[in-house]
């Protein structure tokens, strides 16, 4: 067993709210195509960060979980947004130092979780992976039906655009412009023919 399917396996509580068993392997997916364009990347820290990047909404009260819609660039206010960013980066601590993981690797790992939406800047080259990787999953059609019309009441493709409108803003890295593009390319032909 794989350090991966090891926090997989123990994300799994962490990942029955928001859509998360849907959201998580979909930026995994993006996070690993990423990881080929930056060799010089640690994904020993890329990979378990967006693998655990939102547990910490398992900790947030249900009745708040979608509540405080925005036009934010995360769809929900800053409180609920800080608050999931600080449990995700407690339960990440718990889950790596029970499966033995690197310390230091911990402890960068958890810098990223504590800050992965909020945070404007990034930290260093892994931060803007594991940041891009995440937002990535909006623009698939998977995301537009879910995220979209779940939980911002947007229809899909209205949804889509709206995305394709803030990803200059949204993206750190070139390489998940273009993957973003062709995500959103590939999510509005599904949409239109009905696949979704």
């Amino acid at each position: 067993m794989t350090i991966y399917t090891q926090i997989i396996e123990a994300c799994q509580p962490y990942w029955t709210v928001r859509d998360n068993d849907k959201h998580i392997p979909g930026s995994y997916a993006f996070a690993r195509k990423l990881l080929d364009n930056y060799p010089n990347a640690d994904a020993m820290i890329v990979l378990p960060a967006i693998l655990m990047h939102d547990n910490g909404y398992a900790n947030v009260p249900p009745e708040t979980l979608l509540a405080g819609l925005t036009d934010s660039p995360n769809g929900f206010n800053a409180d609920i947004t800080r608050l999931h960013e600080i449990e995700g980066a407690k339960i990440a601590r718990s889950i790596l130092i029970k499966l033995h993981f690197d310390s230091e690797k911990i402890e960068t790992i958890c810098e990223i979780i504590d800050g992965h939406d909020s945070r404007k800047d990034a930290l260093s080259l892994e931060d803007k992976l594991v940041k891009d990787s995440d937002k990535l999953w909006r623009f698939t059609a998977e995301a537009a039906v879910v995220a979209g019309q779940g939980w911002m009441g947007r229809e899909p493709l209205e949804f889509l655009d709206y995305c394709l409108s803030k990803l200059e803003g949204w993206m750190f890295l070139e390489e998940s412009v273009e993957l973003a593009k062709e995500a959103a390319n590939i999510a509005r032909q599904e949409l239109e023919s009905g696949q979704n």
